[in-house]
């Protein structure tokens, strides 16, 4: 499923700036809200897997 950060300073379908948007409300543009710099497509990974793919560290 594809995602999108809010870049713009705006709250974009109920998130706000610096989240993240898995779905719009029917009939939005999405292509629109990118090329307004509104929106940016992202690859980010929900914070579990992120915490998933941290090396531990650890002392020997």
């Amino acid at each position: 499923m594809p995602r999108y950060r809010v870049i713009g300073p705006c709250e974009v379908a109920g998130v706000q700036p610096g989240g993240v948007i898995t779905e719009f409300p029917a009939g939005v543009n999405v292509e629109a809200l990118i090329q307004g710099g509104h929106i940016e497509p992202t690859e980010d990974k929900p914070a579990e897997a992120k915490q998933a793919a941290k090396p531990r560290g650890g002392t020997q």
